[in-house]
């Protein structure tokens, strides 16, 4: 199923990404087929493919690192920063972590 959404403009410290290409993991078949991978579950509408990589369509004022036009890669879990697994670096296991997907 294919929805459209309007996009607000992106914040001062935000960029707005078109996205390209997506990977597939092997989380994907656990939410698809469990709507839960180990101990996450699913709790709200989710866009698989974190896994993403495209190009830069806008930028908020505050950013001077990125551009428009530029190729990027994307990290989309948001971890805690705190918990024992973001401390041990395994912040992709974070049982906060929170997805911008």
């Amino acid at each position: 199923m294919q929805e459209t959404k309007t996009l607000d403009a992106p914040g001062s410290t935000e960029v707005q990404v078109s996205v390209r290409a997506r990977g597939l993991c092997g989380s994907y078949l656990h939410y698809y087929n469990h709507y839960r991978n180990g101990d996450i579950v699913v709790r709200e509408p989710i866009s698989l493919g974190h896994e993403s990589a495209g190009i830069v369509v806008a930028v908020g004022s505050a950013v001077s690192d990125l551009k428009v036009g530029d190729k990027v890669a994307l990290e989309v879990g948001i971890s805690c920063s705190e918990c024992e697994r973001c401390s041990e670096g395994r912040y992709n296991i974070c049982k906060s972590i929170r997805f911008r997907s």
